[in-house]
């Protein structure tokens, strides 16, 4: 909202996400240990992620908001699994410590969505559907 008041005339898009797991919300670890606790927390169980996102122009006075929802099932992950992904993927800025356009998806057994780009942090089939509203033509 600030950045859309200060760019009166822009279309500003902004997302964000965070996970839903067994132990609640989950966002973004920022340390390994967190990491870790995060992942064996889902390990074989099946977790939320929430990506919204917003498509706005102030002076307009559009507004476009959805929530797209990511569904993965993370297969059963033992302790040095979950270390050597950290390792590689350093995913302690990710909400649920998981990156699917890395090492990710080797965590997983399946991942359902009608946006498979949200779980990314951003949905852009959404972003395209907000954008076509504001009166863009995309592509």
């Amino acid at each position: 909202m600030a950045l859309a008041t200060g760019e009166p005339s822009s279309v500003v898009i902004g997302s964000d996400q965070l996970a839903v797991g067994p132990l609640g919300i989950a966002g973004k670890p920022g340390t390994p240990d967190n990491a870790i606790a995060q992942l064996q927390a889902f390990s074989g169980q099946t977790v939320r992620f929430l990506t919204a996102v917003c498509v706005m122009c102030h002076e307009s006075g559009f507004r476009h908001e959805e929530t797209v929802v990511t569904e993965v099932l993370f297969r059963r992950l033992s302790e040095a699994e979950i270390r050597r992904y950290i390792e590689l993927d350093s995913p302690l800025d990710c909400a649920g410590s998981f990156k699917s356009e890395s090492a990710g998806t080797s965590l997983l057994q399946s991942m359902t969505s009608n946006d498979p780009t949200a779980i990314i942090g951003l949905p852009l089939i959404t972003v395209s559907e907000g954008l076509r509203m504001a009166g863009y033509t995309v592509p």
